[in-house]
């Protein structure tokens, strides 16, 4: 069996954004991320870094041999110019200033400290671009934020500045909040946060499907608001569904309570437990599931419970960005329940097909369903 040196380091980390571990690596990344709250921000904030800067380059070091082979170059062509062997080094362009004479060691000297001085120019080329990444890196990662800053008719001090980090079709992101809370954004979601929490909460927005992985923190209770419900906890683990004015709330850690907006009756759930909210009918009776089919979307997967044909499809339009057309309206309520993994949307349709005992064909980004 092959052993892999079990640390975490940037290059490790690379290889498991890239999927390029080993099973083994994977298990073993997945525990050390669970070890503890820092280890999840260390990666959020990798993974960050990652996407948004990973393209910046550092100038190429200069090449030692070349700029040696240039050197001699420019010593030759000052020996045939008789530059050593003349009394005068140059002749200034005034025929009646004196002439300067360097001895030919100078002359060496001299075009040493040019080699030097080349290597150190790249030098510090390289350290201005190490800054100008991390600049660029900050400036890009908040430049896909849409910054919002709440009216206030009282002094711009007391003002709350607001982000909203918005993720398109087929797109994911990882967001670190000011308190160390990573929250996963799922495709198609829009999440709202302060630059920093004030007060007596921690409050966000969403819309859409995220992971929250939330640090602890029970004197300011971290709050998530959905349409009219609000999502609360001190610090633990949750997946939070809100699509459609339909809310589906799974706990991976933890507990986890959930409320209408103006309202104290509340659900209470615990680890593996799950809940759903529509308007007309309120929380549903709190159930124990298999949290990792609500979470799999994590894991490069999709994965539907007694889910209608509809939903399964919206799911697949916003995970692959196509569009999906129904050739035959009646099967849209037929349900489905099973794990895929999503690395190709030709093999998801293709076993959906199988499983549903229908047709399902693909022309571009247009998927006929009949």
């Amino acid at each position: 069996m092959k052993v892999f040196p079990k640390t975490v380091d940037s290059q490790f980390l690379v290889r498991v954004i890239n999927n390029e571990v080993s099973p083994e690596e994977k298990e073993f990344f997945e525990s050390w991320l669970l070890e503890s709250d820092a280890n999840k921000e260390e990666f959020g904030n990798f993974v960050l870094l990652w996407d948004k800067a990973g393209n910046a380059r550092i100038p190429d070091p200069p090449d030692a041999k070349q700029q040696f082979d240039s050197i001699k170059n420019k010593l030759k062509n000052k020996t045939d110019q008789k530059y050593f062997n003349s009394p005068a080094l140059y002749k200034p362009e005034s025929e009646s200033s004196p002439i300067v004479q360097l001895p030919a060691e100078n002359l060496k000297v001299q075009y040493r400290k040019e080699f030097f001085l080349s290597i150190l120019s790249w030098t510090g080329k390289a350290a201005a671009a190490v800054v100008v990444l991390f600049l660029t890196w900050y400036l890009i990662a908040h430049s896909n934020d849409q910054i919002l800053v709440s009216p206030s008719s009282v002094a711009s001090e007391s003002r709350v500045t607001k982000v909203e980090k918005v993720t398109l079709r087929g797109e994911k992101s990882t967001v670190t909040l000011s308190d160390g809370t990573i929250v996963y954004l799922n495709s198609n979601s829009r999440l709202t946060y302060p630059t920093a929490f004030g007060g007596r909460t921690r409050e966000v927005e969403l819309i859409g499907e995220a992971y929250f992985s939330v640090a602890h923190d029970k004197t300011k209770p971290f709050l998530v608001h959905t349409g009219t419900t609000i999502t609360e906890v001190v610090g633990t683990e949750f997946n939070l569904k809100f699509r459609s004015n339909k809310l589906n709330l799974v706990v991976a850690q933890g507990k986890v309570k959930a409320y209408r907006e103006s309202s104290d009756n509340y659900v209470s759930l615990t680890k593996g437990m799950m809940t759903s909210f529509v308007a007309d009918k309120g929380f549903s009776k709190p159930e124990k599931v298999n949290t990792k089919q609500y979470t799999a979307w994590r894991e490069n997967k999709l994965s539907f419970v007694h889910a209608p044909l509809h939903e399964v499809m919206n799911e697949i339009e916003m995970y692959y960005n196509v569009q999906i057309i129904y050739a035959n309206k009646a099967i849209k309520n037929k349900t489905l329940t099973g794990i895929f993994d999503a690395d190709s949307l030709d093999h998801v349709l293709s076993m959906i097909s199988l499983t549903m005992e229908m047709n399902i064909c693909r022309e571009g980004k247009k998927v006929i369903v009949n």
